[in-house]
């Protein structure tokens, strides 16, 4: 089964504050965000970014190990109003090859094909 895990309430909040909204006037969507984020409540999110079954995808070993900004799979949401309702950024295996050898890490097929 594919995994990629999907971010909770606290990671939203580091930069969307309910307090101060990003958008003038404020969108329908960052106010249901923002409700999400007062309530502690999880988000019941659409997924748009899959991976085959056979691969297996870590969020955490790219953001925290690798230190890769969400951006460069995501696109600058900070330009968004709206959530997105389709890939942006097409995940090919080339594009993950290509940046496991730039910033020299483990590329072996059975590091991502489980």
């Amino acid at each position: 089964m594919a995994r990629a895990t999907i971010p909770n309430i606290e990671v939203c909040s580091g930069c969307h504050d309910p307090e101060e909204p990003m958008t003038n006037p404020v969108s329908a969507e960052e106010k249901k965000l923002g409700n999400y984020i007062k309530g502690q409540q999880k988000i019941p999110w659409v997924k748009i970014y899959t991976v085959p079954d056979f691969v297996y995808f870590s969020h955490s070993a790219h953001v925290t190990i690798g230190k890769q900004q969400c951006i460069f799979c995501h696109d600058d949401m900070t330009k968004r109003i709206k959530p997105l309702s389709k890939q942006l950024i097409k995940i090919k295996m080339q594009r993950c090859i290509d940046c496991h050898i730039k910033n020299q890490v483990v590329h072996k097929c059975t590091t991502c094909h489980k």
